[in-house]
């Protein structure tokens, strides 16, 4: 089968799931009535006084489409990053953005930040550790690949390390408590503004990415090559490091971290749908999104109590990339 089938099979596939997950939960309905109901209020139709219509828009809905979002921001984030370095164990924390955020986040939780504050400023503070790992790689007009990726290990460290001081500083009672938790991600907090965020971000970065797959192709062939090519090698290879931070960044202060989604499902996706990033880009969103609707359903399922989604996707991205060492299944990658 030609890759745009298998694309449109798997967005198809992706829908089915979102519409059977928006039905589970404590008062579960039946896909053609969590469809209903998503049709009545497109078309204007819904009663503001039915409570299982409320239910389904205004707290699964948020959270399915939350869960959508990040997997495929994930997912992207890692796929431009993989490409771009030539390396197959690349994910989106090479830069330290995602440890950056979560000291961000951390700190800002100790200092007793309101939920929109706490986003910010992991947000922001994520991007900053993105501008130190380019600016200590930076030398004589360019930043080399092994010098992001050094630089990117001394800056994570540096934030982890300031993460960790932040927890010993926390009340053990109150406020490391929910730094914990928040570091181990999850979607239980949910809302219409975390979707805004992803939409405003995520979304609009993954379409530039995607604009980008033909020279997320040439780098790929090498730097050397993407020079004969044609192609402004730094302005390109800052123009997708930025793209693909971005939509991990904004995934990060949703969800907390969430770690293997950016690492694994850009592997199933060349899998399947082949090394070309005009088909890797879109398939990784697809398959990464339903990956984490299916995570987060089991995650509120399993227990009484949510479990953290770092724990469910580990259980997953482990045994599976351990497949991927011990076949070494690359498709071509070296």
């Amino acid at each position: 089968m030609k890759e745009d089938g298998k694309i449109a099979i798997a967005a198809v596939a992706t829908f089915f799931i979102f519409i059977i997950t928006l039905g589970m939960g404590k008062y579960e309905f039946s896909p053609i009535g969590s469809l209903k109901i998503l049709i009545e209020s497109l078309a204007g139709k819904a009663s503001n006084g039915d409570p299982l219509a409320n239910i389904v828009l205004q707290i699964r809905l948020p959270r399915v489409l939350a869960a959508l979002l990040v997997g495929a921001s994930l997912s992207v984030s890692g796929a431009g990053f993989q490409a771009l370095f030539r390396n197959p164990l690349v994910s989106p924390d090479i830069l330290g953005v995602l440890a950056g955020a979560g000291f961000g986040a951390s700190l800002a939780i100790l200092l007793n930040f309101p939920l929109p504050f706490v986003q910010a400023v992991a947000f922001g503070i994520g991007l900053a550790a993105l501008g130190l790992s380019y600016t200590v790689a930076w030398r004589g007009g360019g930043a080399r690949i092994v010098d992001l990726v050094l630089s990117g290990i001394i800056i994570g460290s540096l934030f982890k390390s300031l993460m960790s001081l932040v927890k010993f500083l926390a009340d053990p009672e109150s406020k490391l408590p929910q730094i914990t938790y928040w570091l181990m991600g999850g979607l239980a907090s949910s809302s219409w503004g975390d979707v805004e965020i992803l939409a405003l971000i995520s979304v609009p970065s993954i379409a530039m990415l995607y604009l980008l797959r033909w020279r997320l192709d040439a780098f790929m062939l090498g730097e050397e090559e993407a020079k004969a090519l044609g192609i402004k090698v730094e302005f390109y290879k800052a123009a997708v490091i930025v793209l693909s931070t971005l939509p991990a960044a904004a995934s990060t202060v949703v969800a907390g971290l969430v770690g293997w989604i950016g690492l694994v499902i850009p592997h199933m996706a060349r899998m399947i749908f082949g090394d070309s990033n005009r088909f890797a880009v879109p398939g990784s969103a697809i398959i990464g999104g339903a990956f984490l609707l299916v995570v987060d359903t089991i995650s509120r399922a399993v227990l009484p109590s949510e479990l953290p989604l770092e724990v469910l996707t580990s259980f997953v991205g482990v045994p599976f990339f351990a497949y991927l060492l011990r076949r070494r299944v690359y498709h071509g990658w070296s």
